[in-house]
């Protein structure tokens, strides 16, 4: 029997969110623009005679490579944010999948149980998690899409578990 019929159906799949890395690329292709505007409007337009400009024309090549170095270090940002570990949710346990390698911890098995807020809020919008041989705590954090759902599943999972030991 393989590891996913031993451990149940899979209910959800919890990921780093990817608005970030949309949004980012939304910048870059809007300070493209705006460079490109500048560099077609401006610059040749001054170098083709058909504008005046007083100062330096120097100092336009200097805002299109600031604006556009502006966009690539908002686009790497989102990228850096974007990656992270991938829980894949069963009904008797959490496989996580990050760089390169997969764990998987049975609720049965789950020892530590932490919930805790992060941010501007009293709600309890992250969760933290470990068995007592591993000694290393996995977290879904608030950057992570329906992280509620994740946490009332993983609550509730692990009180049964706990529930049956008694």
């Amino acid at each position: 029997m393989n590891q996913t019929q031993e451990l149940g159906a899979l209910n959800s799949k919890h990921n780093p969110g990817k608005g970030f890395t949309y949004f980012a690329f939304f910048i870059l292709i809007l300070f493209s623009a705006i460079s490109s505007f500048i560099y077609f409007g401006a610059i040749l337009a001054v170098k083709e005679g058909k504008m005046n400009f007083s100062g330096d024309i120097s100092i336009l090549y200097w805002v299109i490579a600031f604006i556009m170095g502006l966009g690539i270090a908002i686009l790497l940002l989102a990228i850096k944010q974007s990656k992270g570990k991938t829980f894949y949710l069963y009904e008797r346990g959490i496989v996580t999948e990050g760089n390169g390698q997969s764990e998987t911890q049975l609720f049965e098995d789950l020892d530590d149980l932490y919930l805790f807020s992060s941010g501007r809020t009293f709600l309890t919008n992250n969760i933290a998690f470990r068995t007592r041989k591993d000694g290393d705590w996995e977290t879904i954090t608030a950057r992570y899409p329906k992280v509620f759902k994740a946490i009332d599943f993983i609550t509730s999972q692990h009180e049964v578990g706990v529930a049956i030991f008694e």
